[in-house]
């Protein structure tokens, strides 16, 4: 093991346990970035199905190519607002 991982491992044993987490998504989105899978990821922690993670993983960086959606007269109005709640989620307002 080269001198720089050693001194990262010694770094994360020095962090407060409530930071492990980030550190974790971090490298396990450096991992994804070089094409692997993390083996425990938080992505399939949070039960997305295979659907989901491949959606997330797709190539968007030609999305400009593409016009933006126009929405229709009163098509906004016809759906449910929304809001996020930490610890829960996004909440559908009724």
């Amino acid at each position: 093991m080269n001198t720089e991982k050693i001194r990262l491992i010694q770094l994360i044993d020095r962090l407060p346990d409530s930071l492990v987490r980030t550190v974790l998504d971090f490298v396990d989105f450096l991992l994804w970035k070089q094409g692997h899978q993390p083996q425990d990821s938080s992505l399939s922690e949070a039960g997305l199905s295979s659907e989901d993670l491949a959606w997330l993983n797709s190539d968007l960086s030609n999305l400009g190519a593409h016009e933006p959606y126009e929405w229709a007269d009163g098509e906004l109005e016809q759906g449910k607002p929304i809001k996020y709640v930490p610890d829960k989620g996004f909440v559908i307002e009724e």
